[in-house]
């Protein structure tokens, strides 16, 4: 017997009936899931703590790698049984009830909205207008869920049984395309990792499955019977009192809020976060911001970069009323302390003073690395101000090395991103 996975696309009151079956095997949830790896979160939210919520937190897999992170989380479930858990095991996390289709949050409340193992049982179109209001721009929706690691042939078996996790069934997240119409940048990564299991682990995994959950009990427990074979029966796992599953995070990281929905006022009048469009200019048009943020009082020679008028350098602004009150520049040059090939250098990134704190910065950081993976490009890099490393970190970037010191422009860490080229799959690069 193969159960059915727990799909999208399910009629209402079906989908309904079998998100509810979880409150009855809530425990099971607990013991039998497994959580996420520090890596994935690092990569979705950077080194800096965010006020971050946790959408359909469940047990609190996902609240136990944020708060491990160093984050201040918010967890929303509609379970109650699900609730009670996560309150016990995680007493940092704020904890509410709720449903993705409407949140109990204000607008613009939090950094960034974290969904593990859960989007596919939210109506898709009225859980991304809720997620727009309440995050603050720039905004990060991180988009999270396990897939078995069959490589062991246990595991392959095992997989078979259950059938495959909801991140492997079609329509468990929306699509990249429908993404990029709320956010800037759409990236996808993966994260091996592990979890200890004994044969009773692997019990509470299939029993915290909706599907098996509305099994008649017969049923249940054949497949449970088919479990317990399969451990007895293993090389690996008979006699063994515990094991290595391995798993595989897939994670979607959506960055800078944009589109039609975040430009709308808000319910309570207050300002919305703003959508910006950089768009391409000559390096003329970049110099003076240059010289009132980045370099006051030096001159013009002072505001020419070498790679300037180079024919692969992109320049871009955001303009206001036709002035320009944001600025970047990327040029295709080797990073010094991580030589790879495909660098490409951030540099003269500026906002003005009265546009500050408005996801200006985030709209030209994200065009930019458009335009590099697009040239397919596979490392992006800049010697970031040390006031700004909180910024570049949210934005995925790390430091190399230690700080130092660029004579009259002050304190710089040296900070990277690998970045994922398209057209490398495409054979293009």
């Amino acid at each position: 017997m193969t159960t059915s996975p727990e799909p999208q696309f399910l009629p209402d009151a079906d989908r309904a009936a079998r998100a509810g079956a979880f409150a009855s095997v809530a425990g099971e949830y607990e013991r039998g899931r497994p959580g996420y790896p520090s890596e994935a979160i690092r990569w979705l939210l950077g080194g800096e703590p965010l006020e971050v919520l946790d959408l359909g937190a469940g047990t609190g897999k996902l609240t136990d790698a944020l708060l491990r992170a160093g984050h201040r989380v918010t967890a929303v479930e509609p379970l109650r049984e699900m609730r009670a858990i996560l309150s016990e095991l995680h007493p940092r996390a704020r904890v509410l009830a709720g449903a993705a289709e409407r949140l109990p949050l204000r607008e613009a409340s939090v950094d960034a909205v974290l969904v593990g193992a859960a989007f596919h049982w939210f109506e898709e179109r009225a859980a991304l207008r809720e997620i727009e209001r309440v995050l603050r721009a720039p905004g990060v929706l991180g988009l999270l869920g396990n897939a078995f690691d069959t490589s062991k042939s246990w595991v392959a078996s095992l997989r078979e049984m259950l059938g495959p996790p909801a991140i492997q069934t079609p329509g468990h997240w929306p699509s990249q395309e429908v993404l990029r119409e709320h956010f800037a940048e759409v990236a996808d990564a993966r994260f091996p990792h592990a979890q200890r299991v004994t044969r009773d682990t692997l019990r509470d995994l299939a029993l915290s499955r909706s599907s098996v959950a509305i099994l008649e009990r017969q049923e249940r427990e054949a497949l449970l019977a088919r479990i317990d074979v399969l451990w007895q029966g293993n090389e690996e796992l008979a006699g063994a009192g515990d094991a290595t599953l391995g798993w595989i995070a897939h994670v979607r990281r959506c960055r800078a809020l944009r589109g039609d929905a975040c430009s709308e006022p808000t319910r309570r009048g207050e300002r919305a976060a703003e959508c910006w469009e950089p768009v391409r200019v000559d390096a003329e048009a970049v110099r003076p911001l240059r010289g009132e943020v980045l370099r006051p009082g030096q001159g013009p020679e002072q505001l020419i970069f070498d790679a300037d008028e180079a024919p692969e350098t992109l320049h871009v602004a955001v303009t206001v009323a036709g002035a320009v009150v944001g600025i970047a520049s990327l040029m295709r040059e080797a990073c010094p302390r991580a030589p790879a090939p495909g660098a490409w250098r951030l540099r003269g990134m500026a906002t003005s003073t009265p546009m500050r704190g408005r996801g200006i910065g985030a709209a030209l950081l994200a065009r930019c690395e458009a335009h590099a993976r697009e040239q397919c490009g596979r490392l992006l890099w800049c010697n970031a101000r040390v006031g700004a490393r909180a910024f570049y970190e949210r934005a995925g970037m790390t430091v190399v090395g230690g700080p130092f010191e660029i004579p009259a422009i002050g304190e710089h860490h040296l900070m990277c991103k690998e970045i994922h080229a398209p057209g490398a799959r495409a054979g293009t690069c």
